[in-house]
């Protein structure tokens, strides 16, 4: 808004006046003659209109009104923009006395200060009015900025943590700190206004002595009395530098130059006080003469704007580079307090502009009183805020030691402590909320004492077997968890047959029966604690014991249920147990550790002829921990520095032997060129979650190259990146991203991997298919092999599993089994692809049988381009 105003401001006609025809029409109505003193019979020799823009003169004749009818006077005039006042001058014939008359025609009239009233006419100020935009957008703007920035700090202060009180006091304070600014702000505005107006006024007044009350005739601008007339005013002048210095002969304006309308110089006066400084400075400012100095340097600045830009009533500027870097500090910072040190003034007389008046002024006095304007309102600001700070410190307190008292009474509560109550009497919002504390205290109070009755129930339930009422796993765990002790578990053999067999109402029965066996044993042990950790495993927590006696446990406990029947309802069952033992010098700190290393013993003891293992170190699978890790961390790093690429091998058609696709191949090529195969990292990455990276990768690569090499490709896709609902969504997006070449793509579903959810495997097959995409079964004849899938899914090509092709050409089982599978393909219309075609043998076999096509290292290996079609 700010520069459009301005845009617009610059399109509007410097002068600030419009055209208006100015009209008096005879015979003037009676009435209106005889209020005004006119006689009855009177005879208008001369119409003149006046007002301030003619300095109200009564016969100037740029502003007389010509006869142009008899009886109807008329003169195009132009006036100023706004409010204008004016009256007509009007002579009779044979009278030199003036009337002054409004305008008969204009009923806007407006009261002097005399007492008479004037015509008034209204002229809109466009200027003015875009001025007054762009200020309320400056003010606008700075609003915003302060409000935002305000706003920012005040929330940075209020989520502070410090007491309320002193919160309210900071963030009261900092809006009247920064409201203060803005005022003074202004104030310095308004103060530059007042100066510019006064010295503006004081360049009138030096013009009205240049004139000496001469007639309009003799301001001819080379008229050398007008010269002498600006030496006689400023040459014995003194300078003005202080407020309180009252002398007659010190003035604000120091140097003062006469131009014509084409801004040319006509003659510059300075003081005879400052003649010999100003030379000085023409030689230390770099100047050729006295009138460059003033010309180009003093007033230069101001000079140029006045001729690139449109002329107001007055226009200021600073001097050029050169003045500021000779003059002194003093000066420097209060011409910036100030604004500005030069005025242009132009010489207007009678609405014709003769010329202009370009005055340098003595800045140290009106930039001083700025610096003492800022120094008094910044005290003044500073006297505020530490009263504030004083009287709202003590409000703030006030108001906060109630919520303090809250607080700490809700801090007692947090520590259960319900005795007392806080007494408040406020009578406001805080008196209301310690009410409602006083009836949330008795309700915490009743809660509490319910939550700890359920708090003691529920944590014997979570340490509790709720069948045999022993301790559960939890409480193994927490029991493991205070001491090193001798662990036995023993688990039930069969009891998930059982449970299918006899029923969970049996097996529960049958289970008390065996607890009670083993709880007869483990009291007779010393140191023995029984739990119950799963449906079909005891434990038994021995403290101790030495290696014979911990022996001899072991075999009581295993005895008294392997030893007779164990009788449910008439009916006697004969039951086996299987005993690990985890003894008290490899327990670890965590219990889960030593639980998992009598679980362990206890998978061996099963496989044992008298069911009881001892767990040792050996048990422990071999790891190779820093080859997974650096595995682990080779294959993040390949995602993250695009090392994972494809690499394409080609499918050729069995007859012609050209290229009908290329499979997609992952391969880590590292920076030392070693090409890593998915054998090594497809396993590692399914462990460590990276597998949906590489497949995401590999199908966004692998499209790009489709497109690039206007080829036909295969993808390889397993059941997890089907049944995986975020590789599902990745597949989706991917699809409609690439949906134009989708008719060149061929998923390869890996027949190896076990189909857990074979419906949305379903599902997906016939999406892809609906969309143009072929669908082949890889590895078809290993791992899962069955021929269902050939009947239920949606299959275009089968991928004969190389380990029935690589000797095809010797193995007679291997050319059974494959001419099999091509003869079932060929009667569902299923092309085939015979996978390790790796010599010329192999492939005349496999063309032989008829399969369509071919892939292997016979026709290409692996590479990270696609070779070229022959």
């Amino acid at each position: 808004m700010f520069f459009a105003a301005d845009f617009f401001a610059s399109t509007i006609p410097p002068d600030n006046t419009v055209s208006h025809v100015m009209t008096l029409e005879e015979p003037l109505d009676a009435d209106f003659a005889r209020e005004y003193d006119l006689p009855s019979d009177a005879d208008i020799e001369k119409v003149f209109v006046t007002g301030f823009f003619s300095d109200w003169s009564t016969n100037n004749p740029a502003y007389a009104l010509d006869e142009v009818t008899d009886g109807i006077w008329k003169r195009n005039i132009r006036l100023p923009v706004g409010d204008t006042q004016y009256k007509f001058v009007v002579y009779l014939s044979g009278d030199s006395t003036p009337y002054w008359l409004p305008d008969p025609s204009n009923d806007s009239l407006v009261s002097d200060s005399f007492g008479a009233v004037n015509s008034l006419i209204v002229f809109p100020d466009y200027r003015a009015y875009l001025t007054i935009i762009k200020f309320a957008s400056l003010v606008i703007f700075a609003f915003l900025i302060a409000y935002f920035g305000l706003e920012k700090f005040l929330l940075w202060l209020l989520n502070r943590r410090m007491p309320v009180a002193r919160k309210i006091v900071f963030a009261t304070i900092t809006i009247l700190f920064f409201s203060n600014l803005l005022l003074l702000s202004y104030q310095l505005l308004e103060y530059r206004q007042f100066v510019k107006h006064a010295v503006v006024d004081a360049v009138h007044s030096l013009h009205l002595g240049i004139q000496k009350g001469q007639t309009e005739n003799h301001l001819l601008l080379r008229n050398p009395e007008i010269k002498r007339a600006m030496k006689d005013l400023l040459w014995q002048a003194k300078t003005r530098v202080e407020k309180n210095q009252s002398s007659i002969l010190q003035v604000t304006v120091s140097d003062l130059a006469l131009l014509t309308n084409k801004l040319e110089l006509v003659h510059i006066q300075n003081r005879k006080q400052n003649t010999d400084l100003q030379n000085q400075r023409v030689s230390q400012a770099g100047y050729e003469s006295l009138e460059e100095y003033y010309m180009q340097g003093v007033f230069g600045p101001l000079l140029d704007s006045a001729n690139t830009v449109p002329m107001p009533n007055f226009m200021t500027a600073h001097p050029a580079e050169k003045i500021s870097k000779i003059e002194t500090s003093e000066t420097y910072w209060a011409r910036q307090f100030l604004g500005f040190s030069n005025l242009l003034v132009p010489i207007d007389i009678h609405g014709k502009r003769y010329g202009y008046y370009a005055a340098a002024i003595q800045v140290k006095m009106y930039g001083g009183e700025i610096k003492r304007v800022i120094f008094v309102n910044l005290v003044l600001i500073a006297m505020i805020v530490l009263l504030s700070y004083t009287m709202l410190s003590s409000v703030a307190q006030t108001l906060t030691i109630s919520l303090v008292r809250l607080s700490q009474w809700t801090q007692r509560i947090n520590q259960a402590d319900f005795s007392g109550s806080v007494k408040i009497q406020t009578q406001d919002e805080v008196q209301t909320l310690a009410d409602n504390f006083a009836i949330m205290q008795d309700s915490l109070r009743d809660s509490f004492d319910k939550i700890k009755s359920q708090n003691e129930q529920l944590s014997k339930a979570a340490y509790t077997d709720l069948l045999t009422g022993l301790g559960n796993k939890a409480r193994l765990l927490k029991d493991l968890s205070d001491t090193e002790q001798n662990l036995i578990v023993l688990e039930l053999i069969e009891f998930d047959r059982l449970v299918d067999f006899l029923g969970e109402n049996f097996m529960a029965e049958l289970t008390i029966r065996i607890q009670r066996r083993l709880a007869q044993v483990a009291e007779r042990i010393d140191h023995a604690v029984l739990y119950k950790i799963a449906p079909n495993q005891f434990a038994v927590l021995i403290n101790n014991l030495g290696s014979s006696q911990l022996t001899n446990a072991l075999n009581a406990l295993v005895q008294s249920v392997n030893d007779s029947p164990v009788k449910v309802k008439q009916l006697a069952l004969k039951f086996s147990l299987s005993a690990g033992v985890c003894i008290s010098e490899y327990a670890t700190e965590l219990p889960t550790g030593t639980l998992d290393k009598a679980m362990q013993a206890v998978r061996v003891a099963k496989t044992k002829f008298d069911k009881q293992h001892f767990y040792n170190p050996s048990m422990e699978p071999k790891r190779d921990l820093s080859k997974n890790v650096s595995l682990i961390n080779r294959i993040r790093d390949s995602l993250e520095k695009g090392l994972l690429v494809p690499f394409y091998q080609p499918i050729v058609s069995t007859r012609s032997k050209r290229i009908f696709a290329y499979e997609c191949l992952a391969r880590i090529v590292e920076p030392d060129n070693v090409v890593i195969s998915p054998n090594e990292f497809i396993p590692a990455a399914k462990y460590c979650g990276l597998y949906h990276s590489i497949s995401h990768s590999m199908f966004e690569q692998s499209a790009r190259a489709c497109v690039q090499n206007d080829i036909n490709i295969t993808l390889n896709l397993s059941a997890l990146d089907v049944e995986d609902n975020q590789s599902n969504q990745f597949l989706s997006a991917w699809l409609d991203t690439n949906k134009d070449i989708l008719h060149r793509i061929t998923f390869e579903i890996n027949e190896t991997d076990k189909i857990e959810e074979y419906d949305q495997m379903k599902a997906f097959i016939d999406k892809v298919s609906k969309l143009g995409c072929r669908v082949a079964l890889d590895d078809f004849g290993a791992g899962y092999s069955n021929f269902t899938h050939l009947l239920s899914l949606n299959i275009d090509y089968i991928k004969i599993d190389g380990s029935l092709i690589k000797n095809i050409n010797t193995d007679p089982n291997s050319q059974l089994i494959t001419k099999a599978i091509v003869e079932c393909a060929k009667a569902l219309e299923i092309k085939t692809v015979a996978e390790y075609v790796h010599c010329e043998a192999v492939y005349e076999f496999v063309k032989k049988l008829g399969i369509d096509y071919c892939q292997g290292y016979y026709f290409g290996v692996p590479d990270a381009q696609p070779i070229k079609a022959t």
